[in-house]
């Protein structure tokens, strides 16, 4: 009778083995979903540096006496990873920037629309006197967002 290699060389793991080649594999697979999720977080810097049109909407939404603001006009403060998401077919970026000198009471959270058409956005600073205030005539929809966001 001839066995072959192939058939021979299929024999059940040990009972120790088991648990560890498992536990082996499960390490390696959140190693790769971390490093996937790390990868795709997107920074206002980046942002502002691939795509300056978006910054000019911004600009041209914010009310005149915050204009003069240069973390509010600019986007120029402490800022973490943006979210991107889709609303009614349309991604967008959503984030929040901070005075860097107040950061826990001075915050104006964004929403603008990756290509540019489209930003609005909502400023809470004592700084400024402002509880709340919306830019850019945002929708229902992109109200709730732009609040919660900044609730969160």
């Amino acid at each position: 009778m001839i066995v072959s290699a192939r058939a021979s060389s299929k024999r059940p793991l040990s009972p120790v083995r088991l648990p560890a080649t498992i536990l082996l594999t499960l390490a390696i697979a959140c190693t790769i979903a971390t490093n996937a999720a790390l990868a795709q977080q997107i920074y206002l810097g980046d942002i502002k540096e691939k795509s300056p049109r978006i910054i000019t909407k911004w600009q041209s939404i914010i009310p005149g006496p915050f204009a003069a603001t240069a973390w509010i006009r600019s986007l120029d403060g402490l800022s973490p990873p943006i979210d991107d998401l889709v609303i009614s077919y349309k991604r967008f970026y959503l984030g929040w920037v901070c005075s860097p000198r107040d950061c826990v009471e001075n915050r104006v959270v964004f929403l603008i629309a990756q290509d540019g058409s489209e930003a609005y956005g909502m400023l809470r600073s004592k700084m400024l006197n402002a509880d709340d205030l919306f830019f850019g005539a945002p929708s229902g929809e992109h109200r709730e967002r732009l609040k919660g966001y900044l609730d969160k």
